[in-house]
């Protein structure tokens, strides 16, 4: 699933993951900018997302009004239904929304001040959905006549008034976390942004050791955040070094601990040696030790740790400044590394890359990132063999 654009506005197109054909095109809106696209629920339903509107005493007379945060459409899969479409209208949340996403069975509204509000989309869908509506009468094979303006499809879930609050905090950089068994959630406090705090859904009790520093020391920021995986795992990532907890409570005792799994550390340690040029011009060559902090040298960095379910392997991308990129894959039991490859980017030392992202699905691996601004490149590989033989290049595009 897509989004294009279209002459006349946004559509939402479908192809065959094999050939890449065109299955179904379902026009959605001329009026309103949808541009994202996400999980709401991981294969079984996603929702589209508009563009946000700043909040104005202006009055706005085209596209949608300055009232309404965004516009959210779900849709759930396998067969493709549309679900509904929704407004989310400050004056009905409150002044001061930024922002809204649908996850977890819930719909999340973020604010400026940093507060994060949750409501349950199940009981929005009871109460405000009016109607139903097939995409029968939406849906194409690519015979759309662009020469007559298509019918939207209808927001057919009209929110008058707000929901039953589930929950509410206020944190920094309006991110909230929730899983885990029984349900926790994590967070930054809002004036506290250099720790991870895990603490109950039910009560806001933290549990025990469940207070993670965060280093500041690195070019990416520390990230924290359940596994995809809904074992409940907490995997915390800084810089080249990747933790894994388990939330963890004795029978018969309410306080729950946070205890270590496993710890993985992708940073290779080299001796450095640093080339400085004296004011004579002459250079001088001076080791670096192993604990010495850099800015223009950071070591390996952790990008991204996702989970393969089909294969229940968890993979990491790494990338540093001194070698090409790597992937590493796990054993997502155990963390145990199963296997290490390199990825033949065009990428050499020294080089500043503005943006960095890499994606496995089974056996392709994409790598994309951003050597220049406004200039994309994409690398995509094959894995061949078992797990024990090199990945080859398909193309470099």
């Amino acid at each position: 699933m897509a989004l294009k654009t279209r002459p006349v506005g946004v559509s939402l197109v479908q192809y065959d993951l094999n050939t890449g054909e065109l299955i179904k095109e379902i026009f959605l809106s001329c009026r309103i900018k949808f541009r994202y696209l996400d999980w709401a629920e991981v294969n079984k339903m996603f929702y589209i997302k508009s563009i946000r509107t700043v909040e104005t005493r202006v009055h706005l007379p085209e596209r949608i009004s300055s009232n309404v945060a965004v516009v959210m459409a779900a849709f759930s899969t396998f067969p493709l239904k549309f679900v509904g479409m929704f407004e989310v209208d400050r004056r009905i949340f409150g002044a001061g929304v930024t922002n809204a996403i649908l996850t977890h069975g819930m719909l999340i509204i973020m604010y400026v001040n940093g507060l994060v509000k949750f409501f349950s989309f199940d009981r929005i869908l009871e109460k405000f959905k009016n109607f139903e509506h097939s995409l029968d009468a939406f849906t194409s094979t690519g015979n759309i006549d662009w020469a007559e303006l298509p019918a939207d499809l209808p927001i057919n879930i009209k929110i008058t008034e707000i929901p039953p609050l589930l929950f509410e905090v206020s944190c920094c950089d309006q991110d909230v976390k929730i899983g885990g068994f029984p349900w926790h959630y994590i967070y930054s406090p809002k004036r506290a942004a250099n720790i991870f705090q895990i603490k109950s859904l039910k009560d806001s009790i933290q549990v025990e050791g469940g207070a993670l520093k965060c280093v500041d020391i690195h070019a990416e920021p520390d990230s924290c955040s359940f596994h995809n995986d809904d074992s409940g795992r907490i995997i915390h990532v800084s810089g080249g070094c990747l933790n894994v907890f388990k939330l963890h409570s004795e029978k018969m005792c309410r306080s729950v601990e946070l205890q270590t799994v496993a710890t993985v550390n992708v940073h290779k340690p080299q001796q450095k040696v640093r080339v400085y040029m004296t004011s004579s011009g002459r250079r001088v060559k001076r080791r670096q030790s192993d604990n010495e902090v850099s800015f223009h040298d950071d070591d390996d960095v952790i990008h991204g740790v996702e989970y393969e379910d089909e294969l229940d392997i968890s993979w990491i991308s790494v990338f540093s400044v001194s070698q090409a990129s790597r992937v590493i894959f796990y054993d997502n039991q155990s963390f145990q590394m199963l296997k290490e490859v390199f990825l033949e980017s065009s990428l050499t030392e020294g080089h500043q890359v503005y943006e960095h992202h890499v994606h496995v699905d089974l056996d392709t691996i994409v790598e994309i990132y951003k050597p220049m601004p406004g200039q994309f490149r994409c690398n995509m590989y094959r894995l061949s063999g078992d797990i024990n033989q090199e990945i080859s290049a398909d193309s470099g595009l």
